[in-house]
């Protein structure tokens, strides 16, 4: 029976880890003023750096800087340009209109009215990763 129990609790200690990393924390918010869709990822205990699904044929490398020099941004990767920071900031600018590629969504579409429709999956993990759980936040104003 203690045998059990002690199954149980490492079982139920396993679940509630594993719980917790569930996914990673991306706010997301559209910066009218500056015409640039920011990010703020905070990375939990245990996971150094991110890994995306990709993009293809756009470049995460060419849409998004990281205005505070936070996080390093590849392809298909996001990680802290530090190893002591937990939080990412990541900008994509949109106050052009979005290149077009053939037979590919583009990772943003503006209006006429000011407001902008972001692709998601650029927040999207990769198959093998933590999923991304980004909250979207209305623009300020």
């Amino acid at each position: 029976m203690k045998r059990l129990l002690f199954a149980l609790a490492a079982t139920l200690a396993w679940a509630n880890v594993d719980a917790g990393a569930a996914c990673v924390p991306v706010e997301v918010r559209y910066n009218p003023v500056a015409h640039a869709v920011d990010a703020r990822v905070t990375l939990p205990p245990g996971v150094d750096s991110l890994s995306l699904a990709d993009l293809a044929p756009y470049h995460r490398t060419r849409l998004w800087t990281s205005p505070d020099g936070s996080a390093r941004i590849g392809e298909t990767t996001l990680a802290p340009a530090r190893s002591d920071r937990r939080t990412l900031h990541v900008r994509m600018d949109v106050s052009a209109d979005a290149p077009i590629e053939d037979r590919a969504y583009p990772p943003y579409l503006r209006f006429t009215d000011g407001t902008v429709a972001l692709y998601t999956p650029l927040f999207l993990a990769a198959d093998h990763a933590t999923p991304l759980c980004p909250r979207w936040h209305p623009s300020e104003g």
